[in-house]
């Protein structure tokens, strides 16, 4: 964001909604047309242009149903949670200041008028929207190419490794448990990494990707908390071979289940070059249990 836009950000301080506040400013063209919306709106019906008063009206409905502590949190408060994301709204107020921008723009500057005033509209138009784009466009900040290209390789790399250690059809429960969807970052995990095995893999199963509030991840979500003993069993009778655990979702990157998990496991785990990923193969465990029952 340009030096406005980042001191509007400066302003909320450090929250889990800072990032996304980021891409959903007005900025400071979309801000003064909701301003001039309002205002040309609250002029009246006869001094205002039908459509205006209409942009000014929906701004300030969309801006009564989407605010925090609006009509749409306490519609989620007082009769049902499943309508979310009012914040998505942003983009119907962002269109309607824009409509008022060039709405006021024209009103400004008639057709009619004489070779300055549209010499003055060509010159003032190229000056709004030179600032639009230097306000609304935002700083890169994603990560290299060749650096994601890297990363990606050594996933597929690993997976495949993880493939060739367990048989066609084995399935994997990964650690640590983390809701879907939209969970946000846990510890240092972006949302949706347990799906790199996914991405990768041809023959295996994996655990992570059932709905929260489901049954299949309430009981990820319980035995996931369970001592390492009674976890191993658990999985095990639930035909997992094996289980994945990414350490960058523990704190410090210490996952303390290992400690556990290497007393049942076949061997030592198979761990990612950077040392990111374990996974522990219970494939004699599981046989033991079958001879057991």
């Amino acid at each position: 964001m340009a030096s406005v836009g980042e001191w509007h950000l400066s302003t909320l301080g450090e929250s889990a909604n800072e990032e996304r506040a980021a891409y959903t400013t007005l900025g400071v063209i979309g801000s003064a047309g909701v301003l001039a919306a309002l205002v040309w709106s609250f002029r009246g019906r006869s001094t205002s242009p039908r459509h205006q008063l209409a942009f000014g009206l929906l701004i300030v409905a969309t801006l009564l149903i989407a605010s925090p502590g609006a009509l749409g949190p306490l519609f989620n408060a007082w009769v049902t949670p499943w309508i979310r994301c009012y914040h998505r709204l942003g983009v119907y107020v962002g269109f309607l200041a824009l409509a008022t921008v060039v709405k006021l723009f024209d009103y400004v500057f008639q057709p009619s008028a004489g070779w300055w005033r549209r010499l003055a509209a060509w010159v003032s138009a190229a000056v709004l929207i030179a600032i639009g784009l230097y306000d609304q466009t935002p700083v890169p900040n994603y990560t290299p190419a060749d650096v994601r290209a890297a990363a990606f390789h050594a996933d597929r790399d690993f997976v495949g490794r993880v493939e060739a250690m367990l048989p066609n059809g084995a399935a994997v429960f990964q650690l640590p448990y983390v809701p879907y969807p939209e969970c946000g970052p846990t510890c240092e995990m972006a949302d949706y990494s347990h799906t790199r095995g996914y991405l990768h893999s041809t023959h295996l199963r994996w655990s992570y990707g059932a709905t929260k509030g489901r049954p299949a991840a309430e009981w990820q979500r319980s035995v996931s908390a369970l001592p390492a003993a009674e976890f191993v069993t658990a999985i095990a009778d639930r035909g997992f071979d094996a289980v994945w655990v990414d350490r960058w979702g523990y704190p410090n990157r210490v996952a303390e289940v290992e400690t556990g998990l290497s007393a049942f496991a076949d061997g030592p785990p198979l761990v990612s070059p950077d040392g990111r990923y374990a996974v522990y193969s219970l494939a004699r465990f599981r046989s033991t249990r079958g001879e057991g029952k």
